[in-house]
């Protein structure tokens, strides 16, 4: 979305460069051809984006009354991340300085410059962005790690339980032997909650499957876990799948 309003932002600055400029023929092409690059540009690969920009630059500095248009390109050259390519636009504006009028080269410089603003924040934007989708990407892939890992220490367990034709504490002999959950204490929707838990679900998982928020169900496992005196999901699985044998 902030893409489109800057270059509206910036179609109304061009638009308001009439006023101290001739609106003729030419004015308009060469605002035609500055927005018809820096769109172009946006579409196409990176280098070859910045190529165009690059030639169009060129370009205003033979064509001085160019610069005057010259806002949309320097707003794509600020969105690049090669910092050279963010001030390389003060080339052909100082060339509009020395064979244009005052008011025309003034003109430009601040249409410039608010260009050069919102292109830079823009950059900064998708920069952040990227940052974000590498971070949540890398703690989905932890997470689907962790539930793997989860998945194979309870089928571990399950073997070995099989094996030793008994439940397996996870909390020591120590405390007790393992307690079953007190189901007349639990609501219906706890006692679904605590099965979910069983079958090795978290609580993402497990909150897509009963239609809730995660923080609901992290709410409902601590309550079930106050009620049952267990101190984690993994005495709340053991205790209710001994509970249902």
């Amino acid at each position: 979305m902030e893409p489109l309003l800057d270059r509206t932002v910036l179609l109304a600055g061009c638009l308001a460069a009439f006023l101290t400029v001739p609106a003729d023929a030419a004015s308009v092409g060469l605002l035609l051809a500055a927005y018809a690059v820096s769109t172009v540009a946006y579409l196409l690969p990176e280098r070859v984006g910045l190529g165009l920009l690059l030639a169009y630059l060129v370009f205003a500095c033979a064509v001085p009354l160019a610069a005057v248009f010259l806002a949309p390109v320097v707003y794509g050259c600020a969105c690049s991340r090669y910092r050279w390519m963010a001030l390389a636009w003060l080339a052909p504006l100082g060339g509009a300085f020395l064979r244009l009028p005052l008011e025309y080269a003034a003109f430009a410089a601040a249409l410039g410059l608010l260009a050069w603003a919102l292109g830079r924040r823009a950059a900064q934007l998708t920069a952040e962005r990227r940052q974000s989708r590498v971070l949540r990407d890398a703690v989905r892939e932890q997470s689907l790690a962790l539930a793997r890992r989860n998945h194979t220490l309870r089928d571990r367990v399950t073997e070995l339980e099989d094996a030793a034709g008994q439940s397996i504490e996870p909390w020591g002999d120590a405390a007790g032997p393992c307690p079953e959950l007190a189901l007349d204490s639990l609501t219906e929707r706890e006692l679904e909650i605590a099965a979910f838990v069983a079958r090795g679900l978290d609580n993402k998982e497990i909150a897509a499957a009963v239609f809730a928020s995660e923080g609901t169900v992290r709410n409902h496992i601590s309550a079930i876990l106050q009620k049952s005196n267990l101190r984690n999901r993994t005495q709340l699985a053991v205790a209710y799948l001994n509970t249902r044998r």
